[in-house]
Order: C-alpha cells, then sequence, then structure tokens
C-alpha cells in the first residue's frame, strides 16, 4: 500500500483523541452511534451494494452505517472503523482535496485504501507494534503475538507488520497442505501485489522458508521473498 494513502489515514486519525481512538477499536457500534451515525446490521446485501469491506455508508438523511454481521470474528469491527474513515473523509477538506486530485474512478479506489489504512492506524496502534517487534526485524511470530496483542483480525496484521519491513517483501499467510498463498501484505515499495489463493509449485522457495525466518534484502530475479506464518490457515 502506498505511502500515500498511509499518510491521509494518519490525517484521518490524529483528527481523533487518543481515548476516542480507543473507543472507536473497542466498541466501534457504541461509538458511531454515541456520534450520531446509525449503525445497522444488513440482512442482505450484494457485492455491488458493498464497499470493499462488509459494509456501507450513506451522509444523507443522516450518517448511516450497514454492515453484515459477522459474530465471533474481528472482521466486524474492521468492517464498522472502514465505514467510519469514510465519514471522516467528508469532513476533512485537506483528505478530500488530495482524493479529487486524482479523479473520480482512482479517487474512489484510493478512498478505499486510506480507509483500509485508517482501519490499521485504530485497531492496531503503532504502539502494539513497537512492543511486539522490540526493536527487532519482522518474524513470522510477530503476526501471531501482533494479533494477540491488537483488536485487528490476522490479515490487518499482516498488513500493520509489512509496513515495518526494512526491504521490498511481503508479510504471507500460506497453507502449505494446499501449497497457496492465503493473503500477501506487500511492503509499501513492493511493486507486485498478490492475489489470494495465489498457487506456488512445490518447489518454492516459500515452501522451504523457517517460520522464524527473518526478513531479507531484496529478492533475486526468480526468487520471491516471501514468508510464512507460523501456522498455515485453512
Amino acid at each position: 500500500m502506498s505511502d500515500r494513502y498511509h499518510t491521509l489515514a494518519r490525517q484521518l486519525a490524529a483528527t481523533l483523541g487518543d481515548h476516542e481512538r480507543a473507543a472507536l477499536a473497542t466498541a466501534p457500534a457504541a461509538f458511531l452511534e454515541a456520534w450520531g451515525i446509525r449503525v445497522r446490521p444488513l440482512g442482505s446485501a450484494s457485492a455491488s451494494e458493498l464497499c470493499a469491506c462488509d459494509g456501507v455508508f450513506f451522509e444523507l438523511p443522516v450518517p448511516n452505517i450497514g454492515y453484515v454481521p459477522t459474530p465471533g470474528s474481528r472482521r466486524e469491527s474492521f468492517t464498522l472503523v472502514h465505514e467510519c474513515g469514510h465519514y471522516l473523509v467528508r469532513r476533512n477538506d485537506d483528505v478530500l482535496s488530495a482524493l479529487h486530485d486524482l479523479g473520480d474512478d482512482a479517487g474512489r479506489v484510493a478512498e478505499e485504501r486510506v480507509c483500509h489504512a485508517f482501519v490499521g492506524q485504530i485497531l492496531i496502534p503503532d504502539q502494539a507494534i513497537t512492543r511486539v517487534l522490540n526493536g527487532d526485524r519482522p518474524q513470522a511470530r510477530h503476526l501471531r503475538q501482533l494479533v494477540a496483542a491488537s483488536t485487528g483480525s490476522l490479515e490487518a496484521c499482516a498488513v500493520r507488520l509489512a509496513e515495518r519491513l526494512p526491504a521490498t517483501g511481503y508479510v504471507v499467510i500460506a497453507d502449505p497442505a494446499r501449497r497457496c498463498i492465503h493473503f500477501a501484505s506487500p511492503s509499501p515499495s513492493a511493486p507486485y501485489r498478490w492475489g489470494r489463493q495465489t498457487v506456488l509449485p512445490k518447489q518454492h522457495p516459500l515452501w522451504r522458508a523457517q517460520p522464524a525466518s527473518r526478513a531479507v534484502p531484496r529478492p533475486r530475479p526468480g526468487h520471491l521473498g516471501l514468508r510464512r506464518a507460523d501456522e498455515p490457515v485453512a
């Protein structure tokens, strides 16, 4: 994800105080309702009606958020905080101007990415990442530790951890049994984005990676420099 998106997301997060960030992370629905934003579960919705996650934001007649309930998972919090990002975008002239300069289609895509980055700022704050890394470079074990130390999902934590990679690379959630990449988050400078469920051949270097291996410099041609999490994800 581009540094530009992270910069805009930080501008949005900076409009909230520390207590507001904590409240949004721990009880997003209650926080939003207290702000005067209506929050309601959606019985059903087609993918075209939804945002880049399982929700939708409407400004009129009053600000309101609809979301697809996912009880027992962290995805619901991700969705609500993401939609809160859209609410904040419309109240920040600097961010709106930056998105408007990109044009209609590019601006809409960029807004989704900014809201994704905003979620990371709220659910997985910088302090949590700093404590988990403890001065070390990102390792596979840090992904599970970051999930335990935050309210972010496994994939959201992978995104945040990839921001700290010291070289071009990826934080990967892989399934060795199926020989596929479940999810891969690139470092900000990575030129290529890996799709979900990308199948890799048995001889690929990823399957020889050690769970505790450290991030490495820019990979050689033909070597993807991927890292896997401690446990496979089905």
